[in-house]
């Protein structure tokens, strides 16, 4: 189901590098942070957040590696151009549909979890079942794995990640291209536990596991304790 192959190209480009783990608030988009992103060895999209240099020079424009939800598989996967390694988040996904397991394959993804492990994920951060209403975030995932099941990198960076704080997912309009996260006043619940993913972050960024480039509006926000 899963490629060994873009296992190996993954953990081959992390092995030794400075990574970048770039999110999708939308906040990114007001601060010129390409140079300081395209400075990394490898550098992780997720989802919509594809670079579109000619238009948003300020994302950067250099993808390594790309990671996606079940969501974004099919819609973003397709359109995708060049052999780029893509990591799986399946915490939605039921691979025991037909269509699903033709999407797995026809895509050749990496499955960062496998079951009995969100499993864990799930009573280790609060999350209680996997409803529309209790799911880990994307980026949670992603930063999950890098950390228990991919620490071959020199060093991990974090950017644009507010973890909801001024922004929110779901809808994506023209106005945002480059990610799915609306302005948070947009929609309404966030189906994620909020703290306990933003509490982890900051955990690993005060023992010094991880850097966490906070965007300077937001820091109030995100450093509130």
């Amino acid at each position: 189901m899963e490629s060994q192959h873009h296992e190996q190209r993954v953990i081959e480009l992390l092995t030794g590098s400075n990574v970048c783990l770039v999110g999708n608030s939308i906040e990114i988009m007001n601060h010129e942070k390409g140079k300081f992103i395209d400075s990394h060895e490898v550098v992780i999209r997720m989802g919509k957040g594809i670079p579109r240099p000619d238009k948003h020079p300020q994302i950067g424009r250099k993808m390594d590696i790309w990671a996606t939800g079940f969501l974004r598989a099919e819609q973003v996967g397709k359109r995708l151009k060049g052999d780029i390694p893509k990591l799986l988040n399946r915490t939605r996904m039921n691979l025991n549909t037909a269509k699903n397991k033709h999407m797995a394959l026809e895509f050749d993804f990496h499955t960062m979890f496998s079951d009995d492990e969100i499993h864990e994920i799930y009573k280790e951060f609060g999350y209680q079942n996997n409803t529309e209403l209790g799911r880990p975030s994307n980026g949670f995932i992603v930063l999950l794995w890098l950390i228990k099941k991919a620490w071959v990198w020199k060093s991990l960076t974090l950017i644009g990640f507010d973890f909801f704080a001024k922004s929110a997912p779901f809808k994506i309009g023209e106005m945002y291209p480059y990610s799915w996260h609306m302005p948070r006043n947009t929609v309404g619940e966030i189906p994620h536990n909020v703290p306990a993913e933003r509490d982890y972050a900051l955990e690993m960024k005060r023992n010094g596991i991880i850097k966490w480039e906070i965007l300077s509006d937001l820091k109030a926000e995100i450093l509130d304790d």
